[in-house]
């Protein structure tokens, strides 16, 4: 049996040692009962007693309301730390993946692209703080003499620190083309929403065919069973100096959606003028480039920013602005009648939006721009391959290099390009002489591919029954030849043999004169 020896004295000294330097703690007195209340009843609320039912149902409504937000906030405050421990839900991850990521990528690119504005001359913000650093310490040392002239004793010997601009910094070729090729981009997507919209304008207010007098149903003469009907144009009688009488044909505008069409032509105004913008801001960026090169290279000492005319640029600008300017007119909407047998041997109506619409397809070229940019863009030493060769990369580089990689997606843009213009063309000369074409645009699109690959698919019906709706067709055929040349040129090339394969070959046919041993 083991116990301890110790005695209990030695036990109570040790508890003493321990204790002493400890502070005692000071218990707070309980506080004092008031008169006629019980300990238990301090801490209740005591609420009114409601004397009415209206007061009972108010006090119910507010007991009620205030357990629901307290469970409300201890539900939020549940999900709060639950999510802050296993990360978010399903839905909040749905939500986030689906709507709010895609957002926020969204208006990065908005404020990338609408910044590229006002970043045009970042080239030049470092001259900028170096001149004004120059005025601040010319400013400063103006100060310090006048200031040793009026007190000698007490500038001596006092060394002012000199609080010097951090500049920001230096914008490089490659940044400025960045930013040049963004507002390209803005070009290009104007552009083709304008297209767009003019094209819309005109099948608004699309007229199709227009009978001849022979088979208008007004004509007392026509056969009835084949005459057709012609609301919107009317046939008068005109004495000629030939001493014939000749049917002379007049057109009404179209009056329905005429509200939405107005509506229309004034966004698509506004669009061109932002369109005309950014052209500027385009240019702007190109001589800034070329003013940051010549620095560079030292062909120019000091770095400044030159107008478009030092650099030769203002004539392209200004011949993109006369054929971005043509657009369809708001309040404005008229046909053009030919009664001669210039472009048929029946009247043509031709529509002014129309005809519009054809010539703002010009304005494509500001894509094929953008497509341009794109390409060169990928290369680092493109502007020192520019100076050290002396060629410009342009269209026609652009389509070598093209023709050179994937000529057969060069050949199949080309068949796509050429067959809804020309298709499109060939619809509007067309509409009002032929009854099949000015239908559907199916039928216009039929037509243009028998003609393009000279394939006799089409039926005679839609043929054009016009000097213009031929001449284009002619056209149509030339550039289906040279599309079908380059796409014989372009399937000869991918399967030429490499010197690499035809090494392999040489190979593989003396390998068989070896013989193996099993």
């Amino acid at each position: 049996m083991q116990g301890n020896l110790q005695p209990k004295w030695m036990f109570s000294l040790r508890a003493r040692m321990a204790n002493i330097g400890k502070k005692k703690r000071r218990r707070k007195p309980p506080k004092p009962v008031p008169q006629g209340a019980s300990p238990v009843a301090i801490n209740v609320e005591l609420l009114p007693v409601p004397e009415t039912v209206g007061g009972m149902l108010h006090q119910k409504t507010k007991e009620s309301v205030k357990g629901a937000t307290a469970g409300l906030v201890a539900r939020i405050e549940y999900h709060r730390r639950l999510r802050a421990k296993e990360g978010p839900g399903p839905v909040e991850q749905g939500l986030r993946d689906v709507f709010l990521e895609p957002l926020v990528f969204l208006l990065r690119k908005l404020r990338l692209y609408f910044t590229a504005y006002i970043r045009v001359d970042d080239g030049f913000q470092v001259q900028v703080l170096r001149k004004r650093e120059e005025l601040r310490r010319g400013r400063r040392e103006r100060e310090t003499a006048r200031m040793q002239t009026l007190f000698p004793d007490q500038l001596e010997g006092h060394d002012e620190d000199e609080e010097q601009e951090e500049l920001p910094p230096v914008v490089t070729w490659r940044q400025l083309e960045t930013l040049q090729q963004t507002i390209q981009s803005i070009v290009a997507v104007l552009s083709l929403v304008t297209i767009v919209i003019a094209v819309f304008v005109h099948e608004l207010q699309y007229r199709g065919f227009v009978p001849p007098w022979e088979l208008d149903c007004e004509n007392p003469a026509a056969d009835r069973a084949l005459c057709s009907v012609n609301p919107s144009c009317t046939y008068s009688m005109v004495n000629t100096t030939e001493m014939r009488n000749l049917q002379v044909l007049t057109c009404f505008p179209i009056d329905h959606s005429r509200e939405l069409i107005d509506q229309l032509k004034i966004a698509n105004s506004g669009m061109t003028a932002w369109l005309i913008l950014t052209v500027y801001f385009y240019y702007r960026y190109e001589a800034n480039i070329v003013s940051l090169r010549n620095h560079v290279e030292f062909i120019d000492r000091e770095l400044h920013s030159h107008w478009l005319y030092t650099h030769g640029l203002l004539k392209w600008f200004v011949l993109e602005t006369i054929f971005l300017l043509i657009h369809q007119i708001p309040y404005y909407s008229t046909d053009i009648v030919i009664n001669s047998d210039l472009f048929s041997t029946r009247p043509s109506v031709y529509s002014f939006d129309g005809i519009i619409a054809l010539l703002m397809v010009v304005r494509g070229f500001q894509i094929w721009k953008w497509y341009r940019g794109y390409l060169f863009h990928r290369y680092n030493s493109r502007a020192f391959a520019v100076r050290l060769h002396d060629q410009p990369m342009g269209s026609v580089l652009a389509l070598r290099v093209i023709a050179l990689n994937n000529p057969l997606l060069l050949s199949f843009n080309v068949f796509l390009f050429v067959l809804g213009v020309g298709s499109y063309f060939y619809r509007i000369a067309e509409s009002s002489t032929n009854p099949t074409s000015s239908l559907y645009y199916w039928d216009s699109l039929w037509f243009a591919m028998d003609t393009m690959t000279g394939l006799p698919i089409a039926e005679d019906q839609i043929e054009p029954k016009g000097q213009l709706g031929r001449f284009l067709a002619f056209c149509v055929r030339i550039l289906g030849i040279l599309w079908f040349c380059s796409v014989v040129a372009a399937a000869r090339n991918s399967l030429r043999i490499s010197s690499d394969e035809n090494q392999a070959l040489m190979w593989l046919k003396m390998s068989r004169c070896v013989p193996t041993r099993k």
